[in-house]
């Protein structure tokens, strides 16, 4: 089990960690649209070299970032024992990736 665990490691280390970005508007850091501004709001939400390319005022909008939580169950059925000469069993690549994520 330590190679499996040492591969593990060595898959875990490339895996992006923290927030990922949900398709949505909301607080981030990345630029999400534009959108015209809205009577009401803080001029400083005003995206002034937007602006000043068209007659109207836009507001830049960020995306919504939030941490994902993916639950992995690894395949141990009796299929998952099949290897080629070459290669380990499928079993065990399941599992080195289940331990990397």
């Amino acid at each position: 089990m330590p190679r499996l665990v040492l591969e593990a490691r060595r898959i875990a280390s490339s895996v992006q960690h923290g927030l990922h970005g949900r398709r949505r508007v909301g607080t981030g850091e990345n630029f999400w649209q534009y959108r015209r501004f809205a009577d009401g709001e803080p001029a400083a939400r005003v995206d002034w070299r937007r602006s000043a390319r068209d007659d109207h005022l836009y507001v830049r909008e960020r995306e919504w970032e939030a941490a994902h939580t993916v639950w992995i169950w690894p395949n141990l059925s009796p299929s998952m024992d099949y290897a080629s000469p070459r290669l380990p069993p499928k079993r065990e690549r399941a599992l080195v990736l289940a331990f990397a994520l």
